[in-house]
């Protein structure tokens, strides 16, 4: 049976981008996909364009929080499958075969976070970002975008709710934060030759 792969929107007032954000997540492909969209209490008409989605939306949930980090927390926190993508407000997956080419035909039982390429959109200028191979470059700064990665729900759940990242004080990016002590954990990373997703 093909994993199920969680992916999680967070969002707040973001009614002139999610829409795209959503339709790349449910044109997937991919037969064993769960959607979950974490809304700050929009007021801008976010939750009615939600609503419009919400045969196609596994689980919506919209309440004040305490931040971006703290939404991606809930979405850990609610997440059933046993890999996280972030596909946040104004993200794209780069195709509807996205999930199907990473998941249908490979064996992942040795990898803890599967990463690969993403494009920066500014305008209209796109820039690819290419994930580097170089995991000890961990110990200094990203090699790859967040939403261009997939990691086990497991790990999220243990390092990211139990030590509460979101709310400790660093310079580094509060992922980063996360990736780097994954690296220093031993996690398995696995870069594949596929561009996931595109940002703004």
């Amino acid at each position: 049976m093909l994993p199920k792969i969680t992916v999680v929107t967070v969002v707040y007032n973001g009614i002139l981008t999610l829409d795209a954000t959503i339709k790349s997540v449910i044109s997937q492909t991919y037969s064993n996909l769960e959607y979950i969209v974490v809304d700050g209490g929009s007021t801008d008409g976010t939750l009615e364009l939600l609503k419009k989605y919400n045969s196609q939306i596994s689980i919506i949930i919209s309440e004040k929080d305490d931040g971006l980090y703290d939404a991606m927390n809930k979405g850990i926190a609610l997440s059933t499958g046993e890999w996280i993508c972030f596909m946040n407000c104004g993200d794209i997956f780069s195709s509807c075969n996205v999930l199907t080419f990473i998941f249908e035909n490979n064996d992942w039982t040795k990898a803890d976070i599967i990463y690969g390429d993403a494009i920066q959109i500014d305008g209209r200028r796109k820039k690819l970002i290419v994930a580097g191979y170089d995991l000890f470059q961990l110990n200094y700064h990203p090699i790859y975008r967040h939403n261009a990665s997939f990691v086990r729900t497991q790990i999220h759940k243990l390092f990211f709710i139990r030590f509460e990242f979101a709310k400790r004080k660093s310079t580094m990016p509060w992922y980063f934060y996360i990736i780097h002590h994954l690296y220093k954990a031993d996690a398995k990373f696995v870069k594949v030759n596929c561009v996931i997703c595109s940002y703004l």
